[in-house]
């Protein structure tokens, strides 16, 4: 009996360490379309989910993003602080332009902003934009709200 006890307990922690741990959204996914490309994001449309962002993941998984949104052009910096996960930012603006693409290194707590405010910011996998050759002023179109 004793051991049984103990085998729960173990399965237990890890169900929680996998949940704690894992991939998942922080909402429903909704669609982004960048140049014909789709991708399937996270919205992150409150403070808490933007502070958030993808802290804590192990992984982003393939065609998977975060689209952050603001009420108003912004000029707030991103970082990677706990984030493990190694990234590209698209800043985009009110029309729906990219403005820039940025690559973020995991953990890494350098600033990144673009040169002018900006509306929405998209983290996808790590060169997911240049193998796709979507470049700054790519049209972006969601297909949401």
């Amino acid at each position: 009996m004793v051991r049984w006890c103990e085998a729960l307990a173990l399965i237990c922690t890890l169900c929680v360490c996998v949940v704690s741990c894992d991939s998942s959204p922080i909402g429903p996914l909704q669609t982004v379309t960048i140049e014909g490309r789709p991708l399937k994001v996270e919205v992150a449309d409150t403070a808490d989910k933007r502070s958030l962002g993808l802290m804590y993941r192990e992984r982003l998984p393939k065609n998977r993003g975060m689209l952050f949104l603001y009420d108003v052009p912004t000029t707030s910096s991103f970082w990677m602080k706990n984030t493990k996960i190694p990234l590209s930012i698209a800043f985009i603006d009110e029309n729906l332009r990219i403005i820039e693409i940025q690559d973020m290194r995991p953990l890494d707590l350098t600033p990144h902003k673009p040169s002018r405010p900006y509306k929405y910011a998209l983290e996808v996998n790590l060169g997911w934009f240049r193998e796709r050759g979507i470049r700054p002023g790519a049209s972006v179109q969601l297909h949401f709200r």
